[in-house]
């Protein structure tokens, strides 16, 4: 996880996010951002712990409607569910999600582009527009009525 200097949590799109926020449904985008944004680094990877349930309350998503959007993330391969039991009894603990960051077109800041296809492209900026604004004033001055 990578943080601003004002604490908040920052998430890079590369140009393949574009092509993938548009093959997915709305929600599961969101999940995917959510996801990202709460995700871990282990070994290497993307590790998010989340629940389904507090992934809904965060994005103010129903239960299945956002388990529906993580099913279409792992079958778009995004997003891979990891379950994790424990070690003597094999009893559920919980549910990792690992996320496929550069599959997704999403980096940290921290990571290294790994080719100039994949940086966003700058935007051009807009031509410079003064804000002084050019008021029409009449030449001549209005008559008084007598």
């Amino acid at each position: 996880m990578t943080t601003s200097t004002r604490g908040e949590v920052i998430l890079l799109l590369t140009d393949r996010a574009l092509a993938v926020r548009g093959s997915l449904e709305p929600t599961a985008w969101l999940v995917l951002e959510e996801l990202a944004l709460r995700a871990t680094r282990i070994d290497g990877q993307a590790v998010a712990e989340q629940s389904i349930r507090s992934l809904a309350d965060s994005l103010g998503r129903s239960k299945d409607a956002t388990a529906r959007a993580l099913r279409q993330l792992i079958d778009a391969g995004l997003v891979e569910r990891a379950e994790e039991r424990h070690g003597l009894s094999g009893r559920f603990v919980g549910v990792r999600y690992v996320i496929d960051l550069r599959s997704a077109g999403l980096r940290l800041p921290a990571e290294p582009i790994a080719s100039q296809a994949e940086a966003m492209p700058s935007l051009p900026r807009p031509p410079f527009q003064s804000l002084d604004r050019h008021v029409d004033r009449p030449t001549t001055r209005p008559t008084r009525s007598p």
